[in-house]
């Protein structure tokens, strides 16, 4: 409610600061009634799209990375700060860069993902990096 008023409060205070303008109050009248409207349809349109966008594209990532993890079984000890891939019959060693390179590569495979490329690179290794080897042998 206070944005309200202060709002109004404004538009009063500038009808006074022109009380004797019959052109400037004139043009307030046709700013405020003809074109804040239409300034503000379109500030609205503009972010329930950019809302929309930023939805699909976090759903689209969340997706990427569910089924990139599922694929590639990776893990992490971060007493030593090693990676460990998972073949289904073993486990063994494998560098940061190599992760990081598959990753990049099956990031830039996804069109929709290119935009997010970075950033997707960044939750897949936090991801990775909280998917530790040793809590993974203990659920058996």
């Amino acid at each position: 409610m206070n944005e309200i008023n202060e709002s109004c409060s404004m538009i009063q205070e500038l009808f006074k600061q022109y009380t004797d303008d019959d052109y400037m109050k004139s043009r307030m009248h046709q700013y405020i009634c003809n074109r804040l409207p239409k300034i503000f349809e379109t500030i609205h349109k503009t972010h329930v799209t950019s809302q929309t966008y930023e939805e699909h594209m976090q759903n689209n990532q969340e997706t990427f990375i569910q089924n990139f993890l599922h694929i590639n079984k990776y893990y992490y000890v971060p007493t030593s700060e090693k990676f460990f891939i998972y073949d289904n019959e073993h486990y063994s060693t494998i560098s940061e860069d190599d992760i990081l390179h598959n990753v990049l590569t099956s990031i830039s495979k996804n069109k929709q993902l290119l935009a997010w490329k970075k950033s997707t690179k960044i939750q897949m290794m936090c991801k990775i990096k909280s998917n530790l080897l040793f809590n993974f042998y203990h659920r058996f």
